[in-house]
């Protein structure tokens, strides 16, 4: 599909989401926002290459299961129920194709729009001193986006602050990853030379509907029952953040992946 649509207006969110603080911001060029919709890279290849890959490894598994089929002595309505599947459940190449396409495709419109968003961020470096990530709050978000939920990087240079887990080239963090980023601007002071209005405080969505835009990803999971964090983290490593062995930024080593309860045990100690 073609994303250029998703990129022109991810670049006009942008400069709605400064305009709403009354800062006046500069749009990328329009060939700038094209260019990354046809060109965007998600997980090392272009969404055509995933496509491509996608329809090769389709042909192969439609052609094998019909071989295998006929070799079983399989009617053709037994074969053509084998390959098309029940909705996105099971291993059919038709089941499995859709999947791969609806995780292709959620990834592809995600790493768009988190592309012009940087763009537009360097448009107008000159008013922004560092970026912030931002993780969904409800029980999908993997463990690579809970670290990261909340925490900022200066900018342009991505180094962290107050913390040591990297940038590792922003969200989207994996196949469907649902986090983007936000600008952290200078004080209003410096970009308008006046002092600012005071904002009203911001919310944000969550599974429980809106919440304060400042709530971290543990004050969300300190609100849940202790099997909502056994389910998201893992009762064992849920029950070392709940002992405070373990904060949720050790969830990762140093280069962003996630340890394994084995490795914190190792590193930290049973709860």
């Amino acid at each position: 599909p073609d994303l250029t649509g998703i990129a022109a207006s991810e670049a006009s969110f942008v400069n709605g989401m400064f305009a709403s603080v009354g800062i006046d911001t500069v749009i990328p060029p329009a060939s700038a926002v094209t260019a990354i919709a046809q060109s965007a890279v998600m997980q090392g290849g272009t969404m055509g290459e995933w496509f491509g890959q996608l329809n090769e490894t389709t042909r192969f598994n439609l052609s094998r299961t019909i071989k295998n089929g006929v070799s079983l002595g399989l009617t053709n309505a037994q074969i053509a129920k084998s390959i098309m599947g029940k909705g996105d459940k099971g291993s059919e190449p038709i089941a499995k194709a859709r999947r791969d396409a609806m995780a292709i495709t959620r990834t592809a419109t995600q790493t768009v729009a988190n592309d012009v968003r940087m763009a537009s961020y360097m448009e107008n470096a000159d008013i922004i001193k560092a970026v912030q990530w931002v993780s969904t709050l409800d029980s999908r978000t993997s463990d690579i986006c809970i670290v990261r939920s909340g925490k900022t990087w200066t900018f342009p240079d991505f180094k962290p602050i107050g913390h040591n887990i990297p940038w590792n080239n922003g969200p989207p963090a994996h196949w469907a990853c649902r986090s983007t980023s936000v600008p952290v601007t200078r004080p209003m002071s410096e970009i308008t030379g006046k002092a600012a209005d005071q904002i009203a405080p911001r919310t944000r969505a969550s599974m429980d509907g809106q919440v304060a835009q400042s709530l971290t990803f543990d004050q969300f999971l300190k609100n849940k029952p202790p099997e909502f964090a056994d389910e998201m983290l893992g009762k064992g490593r849920a029950e070392l953040w709940r002992s405070g062995k373990i904060t949720l930024n050790q969830l990762l080593d140093q280069r962003g992946n996630p340890l394994t309860l084995t490795q914190l045990e190792s590193k930290y100690g049973k709860p």
